[in-house]
């Protein structure tokens, strides 16, 4: 017989122990990939297997998720943050618009009329397509006014207010820092609910979470999870007041989780805990597609840390494995990223995942047209069979080894290299007849290598 096996292992100079559950190899570690968000990522650098640099494969596209709406741009990428700033924020429109001095001073006025028409134009002038004058609005010295505005009883001016502090905070990081100092994070908490102005106001919360840990941290102190889990419970449903609008479930779902997903982002990891089934329940309900992907992070965030918390639920945990069959790749990635964050943790955890039915979806997952599926499967499929061999031969039994065979002989060589490694854990920590089956001859099967 051709020892296949052995010589690609030869070839690709495998020749060292294999790793152990989410362990590091040092030839990842250098492997390149897009600046990470200040204090806010989902790539790299975690407890659970996060550092073997999943984001040089391509998996994810940050922008995705956080950056809609300006939370999450690179503090390293000035010209980029500009361009995602501008483009998150509403934009202007044609109506008329008081010049920045002449809009500042009918802030400052007593009368009502003033007022509306002075926010308004401050909400119009920073939300420009380019260069937004958020600096220059800072400068003269409004935000006071904004918030003792923002704090009134006229809903029309409360809503321009807070449209306008959500622009300012899709600025920099410097921008938003003046607003959070200013007091800012308080006052909008309590105005979060269901209507048109608590909705706004949560969109601009969600801005201050996802800009950095250190607004993140300061958004959760004030209560932004407990008032968040309190909408998901009531469907996402509930004004406090009667003069303000109620707006569409959907809508204050999509707010909410986006919030959501980004006070459970960035590094060190957040101190919460959230109930993540009953948000599964609501959004579930209620929710669009795009409430569906930021949940999905929100778990794949949290189950860097708190994989007990993703697992113990078996409302969440099925909610994950059943979109690792979902054609829409913005919801296949997150579900496939937590289960690669869970089985780099106990076996215990492991098998909690296995029972629950994942294989035959990665197995599927193995022959994506996607060549960063394939190696994030091939990754989470290492770790898998690392030192059990019971779930090595849940991984045989799928149907698993022939298609790590072909990918390792046949695909290119950064995906090549995971599914080595997988084979070589698997026999390394596999009973006689285990080792045996895996070291046979490849076959050829119908994989999309190449």
């Amino acid at each position: 017989d051709e020892p296949r096996l052995e010589q690609a292992f030869a070839a690709l100079g495998v020749g060292h122990p294999p790793r152990a559950r989410g362990a590091v190899s040092n030839s990842d570690n250098n492997t390149g990939g897009a600046p990470q968000p200040q204090g806010a990522t989902h790539h790299g650098g975690g407890t659970r297997g996060g550092g073997r640099g999943r984001n040089d494969a391509g998996v994810v596209v940050l922008a995705e998720v956080g950056a809609r709406r300006g939370s999450a741009v690179a503090a390293e990428e000035p010209a980029a943050a500009a361009a995602a700033a501008a483009a998150a924020v509403p934009q202007a429109d044609s109506e008329a618009c008081l010049p920045l001095g002449q809009a500042v001073a009918a802030c400052w006025t007593d009368d009502q009329t003033k007022q509306l028409a002075g926010m308004a134009s401050l909400r119009k002038l920073l939300a420009l397509e380019t260069t937004p004058p958020i600096r220059e609005v800072l400068n003269t010295s409004v935000l006071p006014r904004i918030l003792q505005l923002l704090g009134k009883s006229n809903p029309n001016i409360q809503f321009e207010a807070a449209w306008a502090l959500t622009n300012i905070c899709s600025g920099t990081t410097e921008d938003t820092e003046i607003v959070v100092s200013a007091g800012a994070v308080p006052l909008l908490i309590t105005m979060v609910d269901a209507s048109e102005v608590g909705e706004q106001c949560m969109w601009c919360l969600s801005n201050i979470a996802g800009d950095c840990t250190k607004f993140r941290d300061c958004s959760i102190r004030a209560g932004l999870l407990e008032i968040l889990t309190s909408l998901a419970s009531r469907g996402f449903t509930g004004v406090r007041s009667s003069v303000s609008a109620e707006r569409p479930a959907s809508s204050v779902c999509s707010n909410t989780v986006h919030a959501l997903c980004n006070i459970c982002r960035g590094k060190p990891a957040p101190c919460i805990k959230p109930d993540v089934s009953l948000f599964v329940t609501a959004v579930s309900r209620v929710g669009t597609e795009e409430s569906m992907v930021d949940l999905l992070w929100a778990i794949a965030y949290l189950s860097e840390t708190l994989v007990d918390l993703v697992i113990h639920s078996a409302t969440t945990l099925s909610f994950v494995i059943k979109h690792l069959s979902h054609p829409n790749m913005k919801l296949l990635v997150p579900a496939l990223r937590t289960i690669g964050n869970i089985v780099t943790g106990t076996k215990l955890q492991t098998q909690v995942v296995l029972d629950a039915g994942c294989l035959p979806l990665m197995s599927n997952l193995l022959s994506s047209q996607k060549r960063a599926i394939r190696r994030e499967v091939c990754w989470a499929v290492s770790n898998i069979v690392a030192d059990e061999s019971d779930q090595i031969q849940r991984v045989i039994d799928a149907g698993l080894v022939p298609k790590l065979q072909e990918i390792m002989c046949y695909d290119e060589d950064t995906i090549s290299k995971e599914a080595c490694w997988a084979l070589t854990n698997a026999i390394t920590s596999g009973r006689p007849e285990q080792v045996r089956y895996v070291s046979r001859k490849p076959l050829r099967v119908t994989t999309n290598c190449g």
